[in-house]
């Protein structure tokens, strides 16, 4: 099969739910409302890739946060929207630069 599950994976839910309970033990008796499944974007080298694409004016990216993305989001997307109206990747993108994997012949 090609292509991405939608469907929560009840091992990993479950597996999910023991490490929870052991840091909180209170939630070990009440049920599990809703799950979801996200993907996990990973770059080939494991950094980000931020910023403007090598050889498109108006292409710009933020992927590659795999499973941090909830928490370092908002900070990489005001990055992005920094650098797009300035002109000027801030410093901390350097390692981010999609020019790194990114190749057009």
């Amino acid at each position: 099969m090609t292509g991405y599950d939608y469907d929560p994976d009840i091992t990993g839910i479950e597996i999910n739910r023991g490490h929870a309970t052991e840091v909180f033990p209170m939630l070990s008796g009440l049920p599990i409302n809703r799950t979801w499944a996200g993907i996990m974007p990973f770059s080939m080298d494991g950094k980000p890739i931020i910023g403007k694409i090598p050889q498109f004016d108006n292409l710009f990216v933020v992927t590659g946060l795999a499973s941090s993305g909830f928490g370092r989001g908002p900070m990489s997307g005001k990055l992005l929207a920094d650098y797009i109206h300035t002109g000027h990747p801030s410093p901390v993108l350097a390692e981010a630069d999609p020019a790194r994997c990114v190749v057009f012949k």
